[in-house]
Order: structure tokens, then sequence, then C-alpha cells
């Protein structure tokens, strides 16, 4: 069920992120991929001596509801520009009509 989510996030965080900070955006999603696995057991045993195997388990639920709020309040899709508007940018860069960005591509 959730087996795209790496290759999904970061497609979320390039199309999302400005071109200038791009590399930062993939590499801040890069870095929360590997840090979880890492992390997740030692906290998750932390929280599970403090409160019970079966709390741990609720504490984890909390954390990825609040995850899932989140995205939903503050993720916005970008707007995607039909095939000939494209072209028509591609063609004609500095018109300044493409998106803001003047030359960009």
């Amino acid at each position: 069920m959730f087996a795209g989510y790496g290759g999904l996030t970061l497609a979320m965080a390039a199309e999302s992120a400005p071109r200038h900070r791009m590399a930062r955006a993939i590499g801040l999603v890069q870095t929360a991929q590997r840090l979880g696995p890492a992390l997740g057991p030692v906290i998750g045993g932390v929280v599970a001596e403090m409160a019970g195997i079966r709390r741990a388990f609720f504490v984890t639920a909390g954390f990825y509801a609040v995850a899932l709020a989140v995205v939903f309040l503050l993720y916005r899709d970008p707007v995607r520009r039909s095939p000939a508007s494209r072209r028509r940018c591609r063609a004609a860069p500095a018109s300044g009509s493409c998106s803001g960005r003047r030359g960009s591509r």
C-alpha cells in the first residue's frame, strides 16, 4: 500500500520547491527518509519502556495523524501548465508570461 512513498515524496519536493532551492528540498526529504529508520526504533524503545508496548503504538499513530494533517493543510499541489503553454514558454521564455520566471527552463 505504501510502497511508492519514497519516490512520491521526492517528486513532491522537486515539484514544490523553486528551482534554486530544489537540491535543498530533495536533501531534506532524503535526510528524513534515512533518519526515520535509524531513530525510530530507539525512540520507540524509550516510549515502550516509559509507557508500555501497547501505548507506544498509540503514540506512533498520533505522530502519523499529525503528519497526515500537516500534509493536508500545508501542501499545495503546483499548478500544471498545458502542453501548448509549455511549448510557447520554450519558444519565447523572455516574454514573462511563463509562470513568472523569465528565461528559466
